[in-house]
């Protein structure tokens, strides 16, 4: 959704588009963004709703309503996450879907048991999520018992077999969706679990590609779209300063060698630098795009112009490639149509001799009319949404992003 409420085009539509399969596998929020259009993330009944009548290929999350978090089944059905009609219809098999819901379904799915041009819901019989929000002390890694239910490296192999029956190929977004939760909770014993559940299902899709596919024709993407606890060393931030104005850190403590010692320092969302992992077709791209070097992580790049990458230029052969020791950012370019062919991108003036000069009047009537066209495609929105005019937003977008401003 953009900011004034209109549908925008989403990875999976645009899969759809180009004759591929589309699908998300998750144990939580971000894929919903994938496959709906929604203002409010927690309309999760709607959302649902929109999924179904969806284009999607396979869907593969928790949330039954027959269950509670440690696997059990409730005394009385809880309908947060798909309003009970639906999963009436879900279930009796009135809609466009194979419905499973089962351990044993995701097991026949992961080894193999799957069919070309089909469209799979496959629903965990387990509450909110996998394991995280199970009964318990959480004292250490896995000394509450864990619930038997599928777990994420399962789902992973399971949802890439059936996407993967799509001899023109496939998009898919996997998401291990609870380390959000033990972020927010402060919980370090659940964190280990989620990231350890993760990790397994990275390696799952390592173990699919070399087996059924090449790293040649596919590109996997690890990464999260945030840091959610600001989880750092012990005792690592003063308490009586703002260590992001001051830019002061405490010694990290605690003997080298002994039990790792940790802080948490914060209950929400941060800016930390997050991890950012690909390997396969399109790599180059990737590298190529760096927006600058951190002297202790190394290369980084905005999450932007990956967005961009992924949903633009990689679709056609005609979009526009970095050169090979290009170690700048491009400003995003919109896909090519009969009406909107690739264009340069806009360049800042270098400093200097040249930034005043005449040959830099067309970035600065480019940058002028990109701010117009923003502007412009804003007011249009508001027209359209409030019913004074229908008019075309997504090519007033387009505009925008031709000059390099959005």
């Amino acid at each position: 959704m953009s900011h004034y409420g209109m549908k925008e085009e989403n990875m999976s539509e645009r899969a759809k588009k180009q004759g591929k399969s589309a699908g998300v596998a998750y144990s939580e929020a971000t894929p919903a963004a994938w496959a709906a259009h929604n203002m409010d993330r927690d309309k999760l009944q709607d959302i649902t709703k929109e999924m179904l009548n969806s284009d999607l290929d396979l869907v593969m999350a928790a949330g039954h309503p027959f269950y509670n978090n440690d696997h059990e089944k409730l005394d009385t059905p809880d309908y947060s996450f798909i309003y009970e009609e639906d999963y009436a219809k879900l279930s009796e098999g009135k809609l466009d879907w194979n419905y499973f819901e089962s351990n044993d379904d995701f097991k026949s799915m992961a080894e193999g048991d799957v069919e070309p041009d089909k469209k799979y819901w496959v629903i965990a019989p387990i509450g909110s999520t996998l394991q995280n929000s199970r009964t318990g002390e959480a004292e250490a890694p896995y000394s509450d018992e864990l619930n038997d239910v599928v777990d994420l490296p399962t789902m992973t192999t399971g949802a890439l077999n059936a996407l993967g029956q799509d001899e023109d190929g496939f998009s898919v977004m996997i998401e291990g969706g609870a380390i959000d939760w033990t972020g927010h909770g402060n919980n370090p014993v659940r964190d280990i679990e989620e990231t350890q559940d993760f990790n397994k299902a990275v390696d799952a899709a390592i173990e699919w590609v070399e087996k059924n596919s090449s790293w040649e024709e596919t590109l996997l993407i690890v990464t999260a779209d945030h840091e959610t606890g600001y989880l750092s060393g012990a005792n690592e931030v003063p308490t009586e300063k703002n260590p992001q104005a001051d830019n002061k850190f405490n010694a990290m403590e605690g003997a080298k060698d002994e039990v790792a010692r940790h802080g948490w320092y914060s209950g929400q969302h941060t800016n930390q630098l997050v991890p950012f992992f690909f390997k396969g077709a399109g790599a180059e791209d990737i590298k190529a795009h760096a927006a600058g070097t951190d002297p202790v992580r190394g290369d980084f790049i905005d999450n932007t112009t990956v967005a961009n990458l992924v949903f633009d230029e990689w679709w056609s052969n005609d979009a526009a490639k970095p050169s090979e020791d290009s170690t700048t950012e491009q400003s995003p370019q919109p896909a090519p149509s009969e009406d909107n062919k690739p264009s340069e991108p806009f360049k800042e003036p270098k400093p200097g001799k040249d930034a005043g000069s005449s040959k830099n009047f067309g970035a600065g009537v480019a940058t002028g009319m990109g701010i117009l066209a923003a502007v412009v495609a804003a007011l249009a929105a508001f027209a359209q949404q409030t019913g004074l005019v229908n008019v075309n937003v997504k090519a007033l977008t387009q505009l925008a992003q031709r000059v390099g401003l959005r």
